[in-house]
């Protein structure tokens, strides 16, 4: 997988967002997503990359699960509009690590840390799992990462149980 391949399938994903309901500038975007445009560019210039939770809020502005903008071959139907949608990458993340991990019969945290050879402590993944304020999303480049690993795309990671939504 190439560098930074995940962050490039979500700038491609959002500009097929932006396309399909016609927003024809990126001031355009920005107001209807509620994020200033220079952020909005930043990220489509690769300079920057938005955080998962950000990205929460943007697919709830757009009535569509988060985990679509990292679906590989994404094309946006209007079958794909959600309304009312509450989007929650976090809780979806623990459940389906949680799943993982089970599969894998993987039942301590030295296991688990086993899995990715060093790349994040046990503290680290502890706060995946988190049920409270104190957990943490990893940002895109760590879920690329941990999505390669296991061998599991990272939008089956960031899907939630309830058809399709997060």
């Amino acid at each position: 997988m190439q560098k930074n391949y995940l962050q490039k399938l979500v700038i491609t994903n959002l500009k097929k967002i932006i396309d399909f309901y016609k927003l024809n500038s990126i001031a355009g975007f920005a107001e209807v997503i509620g994020i200033k445009s220079s952020t909005v560019k930043s990220w489509l210039s690769f300079d920057r990359c938005p955080k998962i939770k950000t990205l929460d809020n943007i697919s709830d502005k757009l009535n569509i699960p988060t985990y679509f903008l990292f679906l590989e071959n994404f094309l946006p139907t209007d079958e794909m509009i959600k309304p009312g949608i509450a989007n929650d990458s976090s809780r979806a993340l623990k459940n389906n690590l949680k799943k993982i991990y089970k599969n894998l019969d993987k039942n301590s945290w030295n296991e688990i840390s086993s899995i990715y050879s060093g790349l994040l402590s046990i503290d680290t993944l502890k706060s995946y799992q988190r049920r409270d304020e104190r957990s943490i999303m990893p940002p895109i480049k760590t879920l690329e990462k941990l999505s390669s690993y296991l061998g599991i795309p990272a939008s089956e990671i960031l899907k939630g149980d309830n058809d399709g939504e997060n």
